[in-house]
C-alpha cells in the first residue's frame, strides 16, 4: 500500500495512533494511506502540508534572577 507523509495539526493529534503505524511525530511521519489516514486528514488533526503542521512553542531557557 502506498505511503503519505503526514503532520499532526495540533497537540492532542499526538494521542491518537494509526493501528499499522503508530503515533504521529512532530516533524512529520510516514503512514499508510489507507481509511484511517484520510479520517485524520478530513477531521482537520492531521495535515499531509508540512507548512500546517503544528508545532510546540519554544519555552526560553531558564536564566535565573536577574
Amino acid at each position: 500500500m502506498a505511503k503519505i507523509m503526514v503532520y499532526p495539526t495540533k497537540a492532542s493529534a499526538l494521542n491518537v495512533a494509526h493501528p499499522i503505524d503508530g503515533k504521529p511525530k512532530v516533524g512529520g511521519c510516514l503512514w499508510e494511506y489507507d481509511g484511517e489516514t484520510c479520517r485524520g486528514l478530513v477531521d482537520g488533526w492531521l495535515t499531509d502540508d508540512p507548512a500546517k503542521q503544528w508545532r510546540p512553542e519554544e519555552k526560553p531557557a531558564y536564566e535565573g534572577p536577574e
